[in-house]
């Protein structure tokens, strides 16, 4: 991922009116931009500030795919000639400045940006980026929550094993948060409902991005994922998630459940405090991640400890090498952006099947139709599936090693996402081979003819 300041100026394009009616703009494109970068919108004339805070969706736009926006043009005659370019870049916008107002030009010039800001800037400075993350909030508020620990993914009770000594799991052999990740009890509004107990707390009404973490039974700091827009449930509501829950059996079965795990009848009623849809939870269960002692965004180690996030986390693998969960896509990047990959880090694989360089460089050498089946998006869904093809790896991971340097082109194969979901989750114990998987497909084909 990368970072840019990109000018515009206001008295030509009213960006202002359009982001009023939709939240995505296409710009001419005179850069290397990748799908994921981060894009800060300087205005220079008339307020010389950055305003917005934006997202790179798509690139290589052509003319005939341009958003019109000629009526937010002040000079029509900018806009036709900047059609004739033929080549723009997609964003989408992820923050308005706050407060009284976004980084000015005189912030920018004393923390290392030396050019005028008349075209657009790639910011190189780990500082600078930090900082403007903090001064253009996300309109997702991120925070960060510990939960209980749980050996069942959070989807029914594990035991009184690896939970507090003291407090309530000490006295009762369990949390409210075992049920937390639960994707089989949906109600008829399409959420599931949880608890966290952090959530107690005045955390207000907005949607937020909450990180959840727990402590291991050997003392470390398991990363457990992150979920998108959760929202708070008040007492009121939590009454009627109850009573739902009662009426469809489940309130007797999570009772059971406890009794199964503890051994105990449960005494306690359970709470409901927090709702969220069950496909906006990134699952990092099974990677092995371990917040680093020293990462900032863990001020305590108390139960319940709920924080603003502050930065981008810090993982350690059993190298000690350290991985981030970026603070804009929460996806895991490694400190210095290189297609380098470690021998047993499983999300690395993902990472760099991910990696938008790394992608392109995959596709200029082997083209979008599947390695395996032979699908193409463009053919099957015309100009919107132009270019759209996923990558995967093509060595398994258990068989490097050692830290080596990634070949995109030989290294990373075009699949469809269907196939890329079988090579990696048809068998247990490992990933398909691509010719593997053609062999299982020439068998079912022949199978039904």
């Amino acid at each position: 991922m990368n970072y840019w300041i990109v000018p515009y100026n206001e008295e030509v394009f009213r960006l202002e009116d359009l982001l009023c009616r939709t939240d995505i703009v296409d710009w001419r494109q005179h850069n290397n931009f990748d799908i994921g970068d981060v894009v800060y919108i300087y205005n220079s004339k008339p307020y010389q500030r950055i305003r917005y805070k934006m997202e790179v969706i798509r690139i290589n736009i052509t003319a005939s795919e341009y958003i019109n926006d000629r009526e937010f043009f002040t000079d029509k005659q900018e806009f036709d000639n900047g059609v004739k370019h033929n080549r723009f870049v997609r964003f989408k916008l992820l923050a308005k400045e706050c407060g009284k107002g976004g980084p000015s030009y005189q912030f920018l010039r004393n923390n290392g940006v030396i050019s005028n800001l008349q075209s657009p800037q790639k910011i190189y400075d780990s500082e600078l980026q930090k900082k403007l993350r903090n001064l253009i909030l996300p309109n997702r508020i991120e925070k960060i929550a510990r939960i209980c620990w749980n050996s069942n993914e959070w989807r029914y009770p594990s035991g009184p094993q690896g939970k507090s000594k003291i407090g309530f799991e000490g006295e009762n052999g369990f949390g409210h948060e075992e049920w937390l990740l639960d994707r089989n009890r949906i109600c008829e509004d399409g959420f599931h409902y949880g608890f966290i107990e952090s959530y107690n707390k005045d955390i207000g009404r907005k949607k937020q991005t909450v990180h959840l973490y727990s402590i291991t039974p050997d003392k470390r700091r398991l990363y457990v994922g992150a979920i998108l827009d959760a929202e708070y449930v008040s007492p009121e509501q939590s009454s009627l998630v109850l009573k739902e829950y009662q009426d469809k059996g489940w309130y007797d079965a999570m009772c059971q459940e406890i009794e199964d795990a503890t051994g105990k009848k449960c005494n306690e009623p359970l709470l409901f405090n927090i709702r969220f849809r069950v496909e906006n939870f990134t699952d990092y269960t099974e990677k092995g991640l371990y917040i680093s002692k020293d990462d900032p965004n863990l001020k305590a180690d108390y139960y319940g400890t709920l924080y603003n996030k502050l930065e981008s986390f810090h993982f350690e693998d059993q190298k000690g090498s350290i991985h981030f969960v970026d603070a804009d896509s929460c996806e895991i990047t490694d400190p210095n952006n290189e297609v380098i990959e470690g021998a047993k880090s499983r999300i690395l694989v993902n990472r760099y099947e991910r990696n938008p360089e790394a992608r392109r460089l995959c596709v200029e050498a082997n083209g979008c139709k599947c390695a395996v089946c032979g699908f193409d998006f463009h053919s099957m869904y015309g100009s919107i599936g132009k270019g759209f093809i996923n990558v995967h790896h093509i060595k398994p991971i258990a068989e490097i090693g050692k830290a080596y340097k990634l070949n995109p082109k030989t290294d990373l194969v075009p699949v469809c996402a269907n196939c890329h979901a079988m090579l990696h989750y048809a068998k247990a114990d490992r990933v398909l081979s691509v010719n593997e998987l053609k062999e299982i497909i020439r068998v079912v084909k022949a199978e039904k003819n």
